[in-house]
Formats: C-alpha cells, sequence, structure tokens
C-alpha cells in the first residue's frame, strides 16, 4: 500500500522545529509563534481527515492518498455499512446512511457515538476504536464506566455486528440496579474498572459487569482516575502560582506589609490571572472573554477562566486533556534550571505519563494549542511568553 500522505504528525514537528531553531526565536518568540498560529501554519486535523486516513489504510489502496476522492471514500465507507447491516446511528433516529457519511467525511468534529457507530459499520477493532476515539476527537478512549461502550467494546472485541449490540443492550435495561454499588463505583479508579471490562470473555461475565454499571444510570460520572490527576497537578501547579505572587509581594515598597502564599492561599481567579494575565478588562473590570482572541478558533475555544476553574473545582464538568496539560504547563514552565530543550522533553515525558494513565492519547503537535504550550517551553520565560502570544492576539482583534 501507498502510504504517502497519512503519516502528519512528522510534519508538524518538522514545522515547530524550523521555527524554535530560527535565529530570531530567542529574541522574537513571541511573534514568532503568534505569527505561525495566525497563518495557520500549525492547525487541528479535522476528524474527517483522520476517517479518510483510517479507511485509506485499511482499505490496502495502491492509489496515492491525494488522489482519492470523496466520492470514492463515501462508497468504501456506505458499501462497508450495507454488508455489516450497520445503520446511521447506535439508537434509532431520524436520518439515513448516505447523508451522514457525507457530512462525517466533511466534519471538522464528530460526537462520540459517531466513532461507536463507525466501528460497527467499518468492522474495527476495539483497539481501532479507542485510537480514533483519542487521536480522531482529542478525547478518552472506551470508557470503562458507561454501559453502551462497555457493550461496544465487547462486540469489537468479538466481531459482533450491531444487532449484537441492540440485544446486549436490551438486556442491560431490563437488569435490576444494585443501590449498594453506587458508592464502590464511584470511588473506583477508572483504570482498575478498565481492567476488570477488558477481561470480559463471555455474554455471562458482560452481564455481570453491566448489572454493577446499571447503579450508576442517570447519574453524571466522571473518570476517578482524571480527577485524582487533575487535582494533584492542580496543587502542584498552584505552588507555582503561589510563588510568583511571593515574588510580587516582595516587589512591594519597604514599609508595606508583605503577605507569604502558600498553595492553599491560590483560588480560580489567581490562575486566571496568570494564564490571562494580557487579556484586556471590560468596563466591569472582568477580563474579555477569550472569544474575542484571533486564537479562538485555533484553540477550539479552549479558555481558562476562573470560571473553568470553579466548575472543574467543583465538578460541574469534566477535566478534559487540555486542562491537564496546561497545568503541567504551569508546573514546568518555572523550572528555569533546566536547558529549555531539557524542560521540554521533561514536560513531555510528564505530560504523556499523566495522558496514558488517563486513557487520553499523548501530546499532539498537529492540535495548535498544545504545539503553542511546547514552543513556549523552550522560551526563556514560558509563561510570559505565553501571555504575551495571548496579549497579541486580543490586539488584533481590536485593530
Amino acid at each position: 500500500m501507498n502510504n504517502t500522505g497519512t503519516n502528519f504528525t512528522d510534519r508538524d514537528w518538522d514545522i515547530l522545529y524550523d521555527i524554535v531553531d530560527d535565529e530570531f526565536f530567542q529574541t522574537h518568540d513571541a511573534e514568532m509563534i503568534y505569527g505561525a498560529l495566525e497563518k495557520n501554519i500549525l492547525h487541528n486535523r479535522p476528524f474527517s481527515d483522520y476517517l479518510k486516513r483510517y479507511v485509506y489504510r485499511v482499505s490496502q489502496s495502491e492509489e496515492p492518498f491525494d488522489e482519492i476522492s470523496d466520492d470514492e471514500y463515501y462508497r468504501m465507507i456506505r458499501d462497508s455499512f450495507s454488508d455489516t447491516y450497520t445503520p446511521h446511528s447506535l439508537f434509532p433516529s431520524a436520518g439515513s446512511v448516505s447523508s451522514r457519511i457525507r457530512k462525517w467525511l466533511q466534519q471538522q468534529t464528530v460526537r462520540r457515538e459517531v466513532v461507536l457507530i463507525l466501528g460497527f459499520g467499518l468492522r474495527m477493532s476495539e483497539n481501532d476504536v479507542n485510537e480514533m476515539l483519542k487521536k480522531g476527537i482529542r478525547e478518552q478512549g472506551l470508557n470503562a464506566k458507561d454501559p453502551v461502550e462497555v457493550i461496544c467494546l465487547y462486540c469489537y472485541r468479538f466481531g459482533y455486528p450491531h444487532a449484537r449490540f441492540r440485544d446486549l443492550y436490551r438486556q442491560y435495561k431490563e437488569l435490576t440496579p444494585n443501590p449498594t454499588d453506587l458508592h464502590e463505583l464511584y470511588n473506583e479508579a477508572t483504570a482498575n474498572l478498565r481492567d476488570t471490562v477488558y477481561g470480559i470473555k463471555d455474554d455471562a461475565s458482560l452481564l455481570r459487569v453491566l448489572a454493577r454499571l446499571k447503579s450508576l444510570e442517570g447519574q453524571t460520572v466522571f473518570s476517578k482516575t482524571l480527577w485524582d490527576n487533575f487535582t494533584n497537578l492542580y496543587r502542584e501547579a498552584a505552588k507555582v502560582i503561589a510563588q510568583i505572587k511571593n515574588e510580587n509581594e516582595e516587589e512591594k515598597a519597604e514599609g508595606e506589609m508583605q503577605k507569604v502564599y502558600t498553595y492553599e492561599d491560590v483560588t480560580p481567579a489567581d490562575f486566571e490571572n496568570v494564564l490571562l494575565a494580557a487579556a484586556p478588562k471590560s468596563q466591569s473590570n472582568n477580563k474579555t472573554a477569550f472569544k474575542n482572541s484571533t486564537l479562538f478558533h485555533a484553540f477550539a475555544g479552549h479558555s481558562f477562566s476562573r470560571q473553568h476553574f470553579r466548575d472543574l473545582l467543583n465538578q460541574k464538568v469534566p477535566v478534559d486533556r487540555f486542562d491537564l496539560i496546561t497545568l503541567s504547563f504551569i508546573v514546568y514552565a518555572r523550572m528555569y534550571e533546566l536547558d529549555p530543550k531539557e524542560r521540554l522533553f521533561q514536560f513531555q515525558e510528564y505530560t504523556n505519563r499523566i495522558l496514558e494513565d488517563c486513557y487520553l492519547e499523548e501530546l499532539y503537535t498537529p492540535n495548535p494549542y498544545e504545539a503553542f504550550i511546547m514552543m513556549c517551553l523552550l522560551t526563556e520565560d514560558p509563561i510570559c511568553t505565553y501571555t504575551d502570544v495571548l496579549e497579541m492576539s486580543f490586539q488584533k482583534h481590536t485593530v
């Protein structure tokens, strides 16, 4: 098979290093980083691109990747769905397979359920589905605390069609929940439960696991593994924020009272004041919304306001990869004793271990925000560069 065009992460690493190895980077780092982001040199690959590359790979086509038309991809996907008797969605809904496939071949991103139904329609293995979830839409792999995804995983592993999924889901709905399982499941590490799920060998063992998960029906359950990693990172990042606040205290005029901060004194507002220090303030003295930045779309709307941190701490929203990556960045950004390239290397090693533990894909240079973080770490003062680049993005928006 001709693989031309299917490996795009190497290209983005080359682009990133071309930027940071430029002779002007050390003196014009923020300008060069902003310029690369603004010109879309580093950009998110759409889900449609990932889907086409997957279909291309499994088709073993001899044609160059770039020469296959969307109509040909449509035909290959449609034929596979027809051969496997797979509908356009996991559960009955309006629409048709044909119209959905054409949408998938154009979309920037999709819901998890689309990847799950593609798993059946394209005869994907559990590893293929996990990879598409993590790389194609940048989310966690199959969720061991979600009964629907556990049934899907079981079907992918043994090559069962969507019709078998429907039957197993019907059996799950008929199970009686056991309330005593609820507290235990809330506090069980997702990684441990995942081991149990991956040990399922037959329908009987599947239904035993589903009987436990039945108690979670209707509940909003966040990954405990994700939460534990987030709280550990938040504490370490808060120590860095406290250090910054103490340095500011030391700059007070002689005779002014100085306060000594610990990480326990750090609030979500302090995180916002560091990460969004360059954001202009509104008439009400609040930080201008990140949607007013020219980088808003490049960063897919990821913003680290005080409200976002409050929602995370109160478990009103789930922790995602960008929360973990940003907190890890803060931790490493102040390691001035390290050579910038060594600092980036250690950040990558540390962050990738956390992402892997949380069942997320490793750092990904085609993603503009992640590339931005890594380029900042190669500068003399990463946090200062981070805020300088954001400042440019707000200034450009108002011009």
